[in-house]
């Protein structure tokens, strides 16, 4: 009988303890105008500064890289060079994805015999990765001009932004060897097999 009295003593004190210490809380989370406008303001910096065009500005800086812009459109465009090849990356504030291109990483003579070659090497890179390789002809000096293209999601949820950027921009100078390494292989098998009596 002792014990129940106990048992329901302890239940009354922790009750009560438990609405004091609501109560007591519930006073404190009260916010005052000032800690309100100050909460929103903070809001509203985090909010502009974890947008794609200022939140690659600050990553590209991480990373130490300088960079130009150009935001005459819509569509803000971000020059920089990174490894000493120089990058654009074309970024929207209303789109969480950024497009990075390496235009004109190597070229060859638009009459040289292995173009067809070099268009084969391309198409394999192509499949190896997720970096696409294109080209262009640039018929007033008489060459074809490879270029490289990746669309990334980009936004402040990801945890290592600095990480994550050079790790995509890495991949180009993978998909770089990719192509080489293709471009190689085809015109090493291009080449008449030699006969024992040479």
């Amino acid at each position: 009988m002792e014990f129940k009295w106990i048992g329901l003593i302890l239940f009354a004190v922790a009750y009560i303890a438990g609405k004091v210490g609501y109560a007591l809380g519930k006073d404190k989370k009260k916010e005052t105008d000032y800690d309100k406008m100050n909460r929103e303001v903070d809001d509203a910096v985090s909010q502009e500064y974890n947008l794609p065009v200022n939140l690659l500005k600050k990553t590209l800086e991480e990373v130490g890289c300088q960079y130009e812009v150009n935001d005459e459109t819509d569509k803000v465009t971000i020059r920089f060079k990174y490894q000493g090849e120089e990058f654009v990356v074309g970024v929207r504030d209303d789109k969480a994805v950024i497009g990075i291109s390496d235009f004109a990483w190597s070229w060859l003579e638009q009459d040289d015999q292995d173009v067809e070659r070099l268009k084969l090497a391309i198409n394999e890179a192509n499949r190896l990765g997720p970096i696409t390789t294109f080209y262009t002809i640039d018929r007033e000096n008489g060459y074809l001009v490879l270029h490289s293209h990746r669309a990334v999601y980009f936004t402040s949820h990801i945890p290592d932004c600095k990480a994550y950027l050079e790790a995509n921009l890495n991949m180009f100078f993978h998909s770089h060897q990719n192509v080489r390494e293709a471009f190689d292989k085809i015109c090493a098998s291009a080449l008449p097999k030699q006969t024992e009596s040479e």
